[in-house]
């Protein structure tokens, strides 16, 4: 038999030889490279393997710098996001905080503005009690002096209207009589 340099296929060659030279044929390689698959195959691969590392693997690796860059940049916007996420987060804590720092100021004011409007109205209404209660008790003694001006006008009229109804010698004892009354009193 013909020795190959290809040591797998000496050795399957040497194995062919041993096979045919047995009685029983039941597994029969051939050794003609030619007429098998194997040799095919191994072109195939050959070119598969060229092809592989010609064409296919720069585009390959082109591809994975392409996903590699894409997956920095994720990386560098996904630190970016948590950058701008903290400072929102910040701002928001911030903004909390004055709104609560507002609002309590906008409620002591509140508070203070209806207490100084209460203490005003208060003191409105007090001056406005006293003025009234001033005005009805000077009112009211005006009233009274006016009343008794008039009831001494009404029973002057009418001791002047039975005076001058009676004689002069009444008059002249009405008259005595009076002088000693007032005489008597002591003032």
């Amino acid at each position: 038999m013909t020795s190959f340099s290809f040591s797998g296929l000496s050795y399957l060659s040497t194995f062919s030889e041993s096979v045919s030279h047995t009685d029983n044929k039941i597994f029969e390689l051939n050794p003609n490279l030619i007429e098998t698959n194997l040799f095919n195959i191994l072109i195939l691969l050959g070119i598969l393997i060229y092809a592989y590392q010609n064409i296919f693997y720069p585009t390959l690796e082109e591809r994975r710098e392409e996903i590699l860059a894409k997956v920095q940049n994720a990386q560098q916007e996904i630190v970016l996001a948590s950058q701008s996420y903290e400072l929102a987060e910040k701002a928001l804590i911030q903004s909390i905080f004055t709104f609560q720092l507002w609002k309590e100021l906008y409620e002591k004011e509140k508070t203070d503005l209806i207490i100084q409007k209460y203490n005003q109205l208060s003191n409105l209404l007090k001056e406005n009690f006293q003025l009234s209660d001033n005005l009805i008790t000077t009112l009211e003694k005006k009233a009274s002096a006016e009343l008794q001006q008039y009831v001494l006008f009404l029973t002057a009229s009418l001791i002047l209207r039975k005076f001058y109804s009676l004689s002069d010698e009444e008059q002249s004892k009405f008259i005595e009589a009076n002088i000693a009354l007032l005489s008597k009193r002591k003032y």
